[in-house]
């Protein structure tokens, strides 16, 4: 029996190349509360939920139809 994966982790790297945001951009967005939080994973490492940073994605979308409405 296979497992769906429906959700998965997402370290820095590749989150850089799905927001087109720089770390320093993702970090201050993150500290002011306008983007999802990174989970520590271990000591030295830590990541974002895909799917958090999809809705936030989707969210901005959403406000964007809005204000050209």
């Amino acid at each position: 029996m296979k497992t769906q994966v429906t959700d998965r982790l997402v370290r820095t790297k590749e989150l850089k190349e799905i927001t087109g945001m720089s770390t320093a951009t993702i970090w201050r967005r993150e500290r002011e509360g306008n983007f999802p939080r990174r989970r520590k994973i271990t000591s030295g490492m830590t990541a974002y939920l895909l799917s958090e940073v999809m809705d936030w994605m989707n969210n901005l979308k959403k406000a964007d139809n809005k204000d050209k409405a």
